[in-house]
C-alpha cells in the first residue's frame, strides 16, 4: 500500500493512518462520527505510526478536517509532548488540512451505516493521491490515543451511546 502526498509529507518512513470511530445512535439507528485521530510515524516508531510504539497522533476537526497539534509520549518520563511540526522532519502538522475530508467521512459513514449491527467500530484509513484505502475496521480501539486530545465522555452525544451500549455506567 503506497500512501498518497498527504500521508508520505507527514512522515514519509510510515504509513499514516486515520483513526476514526463511529458509534450507532440507539434511537436513530444512524452512525455518526465520534472522534478522529491522524496518527502519524517518527524515528522512534517507524515503520509504522503507532501511539504505543511511540508514534504520534494529531485530533482531526470532524467539522473541517484540520489537524491540530500532535501528541507524543516522552519515552523516559511517559509525559505528553506537544508539536505542531513534525520532530524528525519539520514538515506542518498543525493546521494541515486531510484532503477530500467530506469524501472520507461520507464513505466511512455510509459503510457503518450498512453495518449497523456494529454499535462502535474503529476505522484505520489510508488517504491515497485518489482516494482512500479502509485497512482495517474493529470492533475495539486502544482508547488512550484517542483521548489524548480530548476526553470522549464529555461528549454528550458519545456517553449517551456508550451508557446504552454498557461500556459506562449511567450517571446517577
Amino acid at each position: 500500500l503506497r500512501q498518497g502526498e498527504y500521508g508520505a509529507a507527514l512522515y514519509p518512513e510510515s504509513t499514516n493512518t486515520i483513526r476514526m470511530v463511529t458509534l450507532i445512535e440507539p434511537e436513530t439507528n444512524l452512525p455518526y462520527l465520534a472522534i478522529a485521530v491522524q496518527r502519524i510515524g517518527n524515528s522512534v516508531s517507524r515503520p509504522v505510526d503507532n501511539w504505543n510504539r511511540g508514534g504520534l497522533c494529531a485530533e482531526v476537526d470532524l467539522a473541517t478536517g484540520t489537524l491540530s497539534r500532535a501528541a507524543a509520549r516522552e519515552t523516559t518520563e511517559r509525559r505528553l509532548v506537544w508539536h505542531d511540526v513534525h520532530p524528525d522532519t519539520g514538515a506542518p502538522i498543525k493546521g494541515v488540512q486531510v484532503p477530500y475530508w467530506e469524501e472520507i467521512k461520507k464513505v466511512i459513514l455510509d459503510t457503518a451505516s450498512r453495518m449497523a449491527y456494529y454499535k462502535f467500530l474503529s476505522w484505520d484509513v489510508v488517504t491515497m493521491n485518489d482516494g482512500i484505502a479502509v485497512i482495517e475496521a474493529d470492533t475495539v480501539s486502544g482508547i488512550e490515543t484517542l483521548q489524548v486530545h480530548r476526553p470522549l465522555l464529555r461528549d454528550k452525544r458519545v456517553r449517551q451511546c456508550l451508557e446504552h451500549l454498557g461500556y459506562v455506567r449511567r450517571k446517577s
